[in-house]
């Protein structure tokens, strides 16, 4: 009895998996040419950005890293920010020694306006954190190269 019961495939066999298949194709596309036509108009996102300390090695030692990121809150084109948010071709932020104060903070609004000449083709409102810290240690006496021993 049981024998001459057909047996269902595992997947969907025939005109019903060609469906299944055009349907998954067709919500695929539709939803690629979706995200394609958001990102022609404007939003708003926070990119991370990369910051760089500019200082000389021989007068100073960062106890901090120097290789850390800012939020930026910025509004523009959908295709510059997407640019921008995955980091490609951003150049990180150099921040000379003479803008940190006795404190050893940058404020927001140095930080912004390096950002707004960095980031050309989008509108910057702000940073997001309050301050940068920035710890740097002066150097007393000097190293010895391994060069100089004969």
């Amino acid at each position: 009895m049981a024998e001459n019961q057909q047996r269902r495939p595992f997947l969907l066999a025939g005109k019903k998996r060609k469906k299944v298949i055009t349907i998954a194709v067709s919500l695929f596309v539709t939803a690629v040419f979706w995200i394609f036509n958001a990102l022609n108009h404007d939003h708003t996102a926070t990119i991370k950005y990369p910051v760089k300390i500019d200082y000389k090695r021989d007068d100073f030692i960062l106890e901090t890293s120097s290789d850390k990121y800012i939020a930026i809150v910025g509004k523009g084109y959908g295709w510059y920010l997407l640019y921008y948010s995955l980091g490609i071709g951003i150049e990180p932020l150099l921040i000379p020694t003479r803008e940190i104060t006795e404190n050893e903070y940058i404020t927001n609004n140095v930080l912004l306006e390096h950002a707004r000449n960095k980031l050309r083709n989008i509108e910057t409102y702000q940073v997001v954190s309050d301050t940068f810290r920035v710890a740097m240690v002066p150097i007393i006496g000097k190293k010895k190269s391994l060069n100089s021993r004969k």
